[in-house]
């Protein structure tokens, strides 16, 4: 498999998409967003594609956003003095969710694993999901000291009831499958991934017996009842975080995070995900091959901070998502078994 952060198999009208991510448990971050976004406006246009499958590689949905990707976004914006970044950041990856809810082909999650934060977020935005029995979920942004601000907030009460919501949002806490279950978040759950692949086949077998128009009418129409409250929950919800949290208070909360003992299956802690007595080393982004260390985001504004990854502000983030204003953003793209890609032609 390629070290691109989708990889996508397209046989019997199903795409089959990977998710690899940009970090350990197909975290989230880097071109991940701009991909997924472009991956899902180029399959709009595959007749060959009627349906699209989100999974993640190696057992695990995905752990959610990449928080070390994402500290460094933040450490930029707190040495630019940029008031509006975390808005408009917010807002780019909040599109690469819309995209997978708007696109006119149905798209069905299948979820092993941990599905945490922003990966609950997006197979929220599928319109099935499949899970194993072994499948966790969870929605946590509130211990990072924010509201979920990429759709969660504002799909997933169209599957879950209010109370089920509330408490996953209030607390952060991780339900298994069988409650995931029972509160209607998946639709089905099967014995291991084999049995997922299946599904999401026998599924797309019974979709290619219908016209795609109809398909995509009756997503359009189904969409087209609650979307003007998504686009304002977004929006909403954006803002609050700029507002009431911004760079400076995320970034803490991502830092200390990252350093907090994480638990394994058997009930022992792992090592903190920023080491545990040890510095974490990242590779360096600037492209000289070097390596930084991330450590505390709490220096002192007068001293050279040797643990940023990010590059001058005067470079482009080679992992970004964000193009700078004055370029256009290139074309986007994802790896395919056959060599070939799935590109996107939209304006980011």
């Amino acid at each position: 498999m390629s070290d691109a952060p989708l990889h996508v198999t397209v046989e019997d009208g199903l795409a089959l998409v990977t998710v690899v991510g940009s970090g350990t448990g197909n975290a989230l971050g880097g071109s991940f967003w701009e991909e997924l976004r472009a991956l899902m406006e180029g399959a709009r246009r595959r007749d060959d594609i009627r349906a699209i499958a989100l999974t993640g590689a190696g057992g695990t949905f995905s752990v959610g956003m990449d928080l070390r990707w994402y500290v460094v976004r933040l450490r930029r914006a707190q040495r630019s003095g940029d008031p509006s970044f975390m808005d408009e950041d917010v807002r780019l990856l909040q599109r690469a969710v819309s995209a997978v809810a708007d696109c006119p082909k149905p798209v069905v999650a299948l979820i092993e694993g941990e599905c945490t934060g922003a990966a609950l977020e997006l197979a929220g935005a599928c319109d099935i999901r499949y899970a194993t029995r072994t499948a966790r979920f969870a929605l946590p942004e509130a211990e990072l000291g924010v509201v979920a601000d990429l759709g969660g907030l504002q799909r997933l009460p169209l599957l879950i009831n209010q109370g089920h919501l509330r408490e996953l949002a209030f607390t952060g806490r991780t339900i298994d499958a069988a409650r995931a279950m029972r509160i209607g978040l998946v639709n089905d759950l099967y014995p291991d991934a084999a049995a997922l692949s299946r599904a999401a086949r026998e599924l797309t077998d019974d979709l290619r017996r219908h016209p795609a128009h109809v398909m995509e009418g009756i997503k359009r129409t189904l969409d087209l009842v609650h979307q003007d409250g998504t686009r304002r929950g977004l929006d909403h919800c954006a803002r609050w975080n700029t507002v009431h949290t911004g760079p400076d208070g995320l970034g803490q909360a991502m830092t200390a995070r990252l350093r907090r003992p994480t638990a394994t299956d058997d009930g022992t802690h792992a090592r903190s995900m920023a080491g545990s007595g040890e510095e974490t080393h990242l590779r360096s982004m600037t492209g000289s091959g070097e390596e930084t260390h991330l450590r505390s985001m709490t220096a002192t504004d007068d001293q050279t901070d040797p643990r940023s990854t990010a590059a001058p502000d005067d470079q482009t983030h080679p992992r970004s998502t964000a193009a700078p204003d004055a370029q256009a953003h290139p074309r986007s793209t994802a790896a395919t078994d056959d060599g070939t890609r799935l590109q996107s032609t939209a304006a980011p």
